[in-house]
């Protein structure tokens, strides 16, 4: 692997084996293959194709590739490009097998600890939104482990919104969400201030 085109024609490479155990290693190694490539390269060439992947690969490599995404905001470039894996983790956390939604979930929950507050609330605040009122349970359940991140640098006003919409995934029709919701309620509540634990 002597430059950064070398490092990822193997990626791909080793990706498209036939061997799954090849496909994993190489999902593992998605932040050295990104260092190698550079912060530019990896952002304009490595994300989008494993956004692509998203949709051709088993879970055991979606849920190497959800891993290692949580790693990655040096590689791109640091805490303002982190926003750039949203699209990939988005994808994951819509997937319907569990473990592969968790990890992207808690990925988000590493990436959104190193945005920015003004990159939290516009890129993370649209993923909110777009998840959590998903028309399929996997991504509303997803969106209950992101509130306890974009909770505390949302604005005083805007943050009874976001409680509101917390309290519609605690009563939503599938009882998946709900249990997700209340799973996750312990470090919302961490978050809130006290007088609203109070009140509401």
């Amino acid at each position: 692997m002597a430059g950064g085109v070398d490092a990822f024609a193997l990626l791909v490479e080793e990706l498209k084996s036939e061997d799954v155990i090849d496909q994993v290693n190489a999902a593992k190694r998605v932040n050295t293959i990104a260092l190698a490539m550079g912060p530019d390269r990896a952002r304009s060439q490595l994300l989008p194709f494993l956004r692509q992947c998203v949709d051709d690969y088993t879970d055991e490599i979606l849920l190497a590739i959800a891993e290692s995404a949580g790693t990655l905001v040096a590689a791109l470039g640091g805490n303002e490009y982190a926003h750039t894996l949203i699209p990939l983790l988005e994808s994951l956390a819509e997937k319907e097998e569990t473990i592969v939604r968790q990890k992207a979930v808690e990925s988000l929950v590493l990436i959104g600890k190193s945005m920015p507050a003004q990159n939290i609330q516009n890129e993370f605040k649209e993923l909110m939104k777009r998840l959590s009122s998903g028309d399929f349970f996997p991504s509303r359940i997803s969106s209950t482990g992101l509130f306890a991140t974009l909770y505390p640098s949302t604005p005083a006003a805007m943050r009874p919104a976001l409680r509101k919409q917390y309290e519609a995934l605690a009563k939503d029709e599938m009882p998946m969400v709900r249990s997700a919701a209340f799973q996750h309620m312990p470090k919302f509540v961490a978050v809130l201030e006290k007088d609203v634990i109070i009140s509401e």
